[in-house]
């Protein structure tokens, strides 16, 4: 009778264990498939982050070097431009931005004089307000011909970035006599976009020897340690595994990089 209880409660100990090893493999058969799919769901949203950013950029350029292009040939503005009626210019350089609703607008001479600068903003009422650049009657930044069709395609002025496109206006043939530009501004509408488009947390940063300069954010400002979170992520790589990141490098600003990123917590 002894030996049968024993027997009972080895058989009993053996199928407890059994029971547990049986649940630990199942929970860590769960929690395999959880972290699997987890990974997944991560590398999709990157994934979309991705494609939506570069849809979104290269389409904005696309339409912008169209545009411009297109502006470019029209013959009104080149008589104008031509004639040297600055005030008729503007009205006319400013009936192109209003067509594709541009933040910026603008006009080189072949001396590299900037004869037009148009920048559009929204004031307290929402309402749109069209103001003469900074920049007006002064010499443009960079070098003319040579270096003009390689130009990069953003432009700080007075603390705001665009993106934009030029293209050669020309006369009696293939001679230039000036260029006209275009641009999109960079900033929070964009980052806003963006993170509707994705649902990632949106914006854009100009980095310069660590210093860090907020050029767009979605929804509110950056908090100091999101701001410091990306900016180790964009600089050293250093990721948070509580937190999705992505980013890309678009570019050299006035000696600046300019970076995209996108956030969520997990």
């Amino acid at each position: 009778m002894v030996l049968f209880n024993r027997l009972q409660t080895r058989i009993f100990a053996f199928f407890v264990l059994l029971i547990i090893a049986v649940l630990a493999l199942s929970f860590w058969l769960s929690y395999q498939s959880n972290q699997r799919l987890e990974q997944q769901f991560v590398a999709n949203q990157l994934e979309v982050a991705s494609v939506v950013f570069e849809s979104q950029y290269d389409n904005r350029n696309y339409y912008l070097a169209a545009f411009a292009s297109t502006a470019a040939k029209d013959f009104g503005l080149k008589d104008i431009f031509i004639d040297g009626d600055n005030r008729s210019f503007l009205v006319a350089l400013n009936n192109h931005r209003s067509r594709i609703n541009a933040s910026l607008a603008m006009a080189v001479s072949g001396d590299g004089s900037i004869i037009g600068q148009l920048v559009a903003s929204q004031d307290e009422l929402g309402k749109e307000v069209v103001a003469l650049g900074s920049e007006q009657n002064t010499s443009f930044r960079y070098k003319l011909h040579s270096e003009f069709d390689h130009i990069s395609p953003f432009y700080l002025l007075d603390g705001k970035l665009y993106q934009i496109k030029f293209s050669p206006l020309t006369s009696g043939g293939n001679s230039v006599i000036g260029w006209v530009g275009f641009g999109f501004l960079i900033g929070d509408a964009l980052a806003n976009s963006l993170h509707k488009l994705t649902g990632l947390n949106s914006g854009f940063m100009l980095l310069d020897q660590g210093q860090v300069s907020e050029v767009g954010h979605s929804g509110f400002p950056l908090e100091r340690h999101e701001s410091q979170l990306l900016t180790e992520y964009i600089v050293e790589g250093k990721v948070d595994k509580n937190v999705i990141l992505w980013k890309q490098f678009l570019g050299q600003v006035d000696g600046k990089s300019l970076h995209a990123y996108m956030y969520k917590s997990r």
